[in-house]
C-alpha cells in the first residue's frame, strides 16, 4: 500500500538497503541515507505484525499510532500502516513502522483496542 512506502519513508527504514547506494552522490535523500549508514541503524523500521482472534469478527483496526502494552502502555511504539484479515485462519496480518525498543519478535503493541504481536522485519 502507499502508506507503507510514502514520501516520508527513508529507504533504510523499509529494508531497501540494497537498493540505495551510499557511495554515489547527488540524489535526493543522500545525506540522510549516509548519516543513518554511518550511525549504524534506523530509529524505526517496517515490521510484520500479527494478531490471532478467537471471536467471529476480526479486531477493529485503522492505520495510525501504535502504543506499547504492559509496562509501556500508552508509550508511542510506532505507526500501523496497513493490514489484512484472514477469516479462514482468524488471523490479522499487518505492517507498521515500529520503534527500536519494540523490535524483538513477540513484543506486543496496541493499535487502538486491538493488540498485535511483532513478528519480524517486513523484508526478512
Amino acid at each position: 500500500m502507499s502508506e507503507d512506502l510514502s514520501d516520508g519513508v527513508i529507504p533504510l527504514e523499509a529494508g531497501l538497503d540494497a537498493a540505495v547506494s551510499i557511495t554515489k552522490g547527488c540524489y535526493p535523500g543522500q545525506e540522510v541515507v549516509a548519516r543513518i549508514s554511518n550511525l549504524g541503524q534506523v530509529a524505526r523500521k517496517l515490521m510484520r505484525l500479527s494478531a490471532v482472534w478467537s471471536g467471529d469478527e476480526p479486531p477493529a483496526l485503522a492505520p495510525g499510532v501504535l502504543t506499547g502494552t504492559g509496562e509501556r502502555a500508552g508509550q508511542e511504539a510506532g505507526k500501523l500502516t496497513s493490514f489484512a484479515h484472514d477469516p479462514t485462519r482468524r488471523r490479522t496480518l499487518a505492517l507498521g513502522f515500529v520503534r527500536r525498543a519494540y523490535w524483538a519478535p513477540g513484543t506486543r503493541v496496541a493499535a487502538g483496542a486491538a493488540e498485535l504481536q511483532v513478528e519480524a522485519d517486513a523484508h526478512g
